[in-house]
């Protein structure tokens, strides 16, 4: 059976002070039918972060899934940490 399609959208961490969740903030813009202005609204959705690996200024990309809890439904797919973000892990493997 082939495997449904999820969606996918692209995001920014906003806040990822919940253990093994990030919220994650999508921007959408598009114009008034009337007065033809740009519109821009910010989604904030929250997404499973189970190592607790992305931190607040990562952007990552996030799919759907199933419900995980009362308010989780999304979870990280992939990412990019940002420089002053990076996991320390990192900063100790090249200093060795």
């Amino acid at each position: 059976m082939p495997e449904a399609k999820r969606q996918k959208k692209i995001g920014l961490v906003v806040s990822s002070k919940m253990t093994g969740t990030v919220v994650v903030a999508i921007e959408s813009s598009h114009r008034h039918p009337i007065y033809q202005k740009a519109i821009k609204r910010t989604a904030r959705i929250m997404a499973d972060n189970p190592d607790n690996t992305w931190q607040a200024g990562d952007s990552v990309i996030i799919e759907s899934t199933k419900p995980l809890s009362k308010h989780k439904s999304w979870r990280i797919v992939a990412g990019e940490h940002t420089a002053d973000t990076a996991p320390a892990m990192a900063e100790l493997e090249v200093t060795e």
